[in-house]
């Protein structure tokens, strides 16, 4: 008569009885539930951690993507293409004769939204009364509302119309300082392609409000008609700029604006290329993630390794006494292994899924941060932040559970396999 054949919850291996996975949990479920209040303490303390963690993540993530959006679109776009040494030197004699090419590349690229044509030229605005150092630009108005957000930060008067060669817009700081209002003249002056110096007269259409100094503090909008009539460009251009799909398309489409277009003719340049400031912010704060995740680890590690050293002590002779009656020390080491990860996963969770809770609720709220909007403007980052939970951070998450998991779960499993059997079985 054959003997039984083993349970499902155990096979045999190599003489040796291993337990399925099924069992190891539901072993891990019960030792955790021997010292409740350990255990729920525990559970409180993973919770909290990892809420936070993913929580601040989500709102750096909002920021950071706030910060981006607003630096590309309030004026840089996220390409720019200029004739060689432009934006090294700011030379108006080095503009681009014909824009024909880059225009092209860009209306052709499926991963550009919009192009338009700039004119840059830094000059001087007088009024009877006062003057003001300015930096003008020579916009197509329309084209310029599908590129930037310009357009939208007039607060008083409009925007320009195309055909209005006769007006101007400027920013809110350069209004006040020249004392200028609404249907004002304004002269400005600059220093046409050549050297020489060139005056043209303006009447002040529009003014914005930005936030950023930038635009409020410099800025004075003239139409691209009247920027190359002005200073004799024909139809050339001092730069194009290129609105992408999405930020993380903006390499592809540099890449491929390179390949078409003659490096000695046209210079192609990145958002963070023609001023890296934002870039740096968000690379700092990528590096200022991996910290605050390691100080994580650690607390969440000195927790976990505390609670599983204290019922390694309590369950001492039970070890002991497992081994005596044949449980391998892998089998126990296995056992340890798994308690520490259900632990840490069941903590793990419940932080994340209630910190996915506020993101969903906040992320349509926003968190308002108005009382800070001078010192956040300065920055491009919106007075109102909206967390965001994407991919990257569920990664972090993840490989932080696991990382803890693993190490908090290594070093006592590793003891309880070092154990005395007889020794073991001694201790009360």
């Amino acid at each position: 008569m054959s003997e039984n054949p083993p349970p499902q919850a155990a096979r045999k291996k190599n003489g040796a009885v291993t337990l399925s996975m099924v069992t190891y949990f539901l072993l891990a479920l019960r030792n955790l539930t021997r010292n409740m209040r350990r255990t729920v303490l525990t559970l409180i303390a993973l919770v909290v951690a990892i809420g936070s963690l993913t929580f601040m993540l989500t709102l750096t993530e909002g920021y950071l993507g706030s910060m981006k959006d607003n630096f590309v679109l309030t004026n840089f776009g996220h390409i720019q293409v200029n004739a060689p040494g432009f934006q090294e030197d700011g030379l108006i004699d080095n503009y681009m004769a014909d824009t024909g090419p880059a225009i092209a590349a860009a209306q052709a690229d499926p991963n550009v939204i919009a192009s338009s044509q700039r004119v840059y030229v830094s000059g001087l605005a007088n009024v009877a009364t006062a003057s003001a150092a300015i930096i003008v630009i020579g916009v197509e108005p329309e084209i310029e509302k599908s590129v930037t957000r310009m357009a939208g930060f007039v607060t008083d008067g409009a925007w320009l119309e195309v055909g209005d060669n006769g007006g101007v817009v400027l920013g809110i700081d350069v209004a006040e300082t020249l004392e200028a209002e609404l249907g004002d003249k304004v002269v400005m002056t600059t220093q046409a392609p050549g050297g020489d110096f060139s005056s043209q007269v303006f009447r002040v259409r529009g003014v914005m409000e930005s936030g950023t100094p930038e635009i409020d503090r410099l800025m004075a909008i003239v139409t691209l008609e009247a920027a190359q009539a002005w200073l004799e460009l024909g139809d050339g251009a001092t730069t194009v700029v290129l609105r992408v799909d999405n930020h993380e398309n903006t390499d592809v489409v540099y890449e491929r604006m390179l390949d078409q277009l003659d490096g000695q003719l046209f210079e192609t340049q990145r958002w963070f290329d023609v001023d890296p400031f934002i870039q740096q912010i968000v690379e700092s704060s990528d590096t200022s993630i991996i910290f605050i995740l390691a100080i994580v680890v650690v607390v969440v590690l000195g927790e976990i390794i505390n609670t599983m050293f204290m019922a390694l002590y309590e369950r001492t002779r039970e070890f002991g006494l497992m081994e005596a009656l044949g449980t391998g020390r892998r089998q126990l080491f296995a056992m340890l292994l798994w308690e520490t990860t259900v632990l840490v996963s069941i903590g793990g969770a419940l932080g994340y899924g209630g910190a996915a809770i506020l993101t969903a609720i906040y992320g349509k709220r926003g968190i308002d941060l108005t009382a800070f909007t001078e010192s956040l403007s300065s920055l491009y980052m919106d007075p109102i932040i909206h967390p965001v939970m994407d991919l990257k951070i569920t990664v972090y998450i993840l490989a932080t559970i696991a990382i803890t998991a693993l190490l908090a779960g290594v070093l006592p499993a590793w003891r309880a396999t070092k154990l005395n059997p007889v020794e073991a079985m001694r201790q009360i």
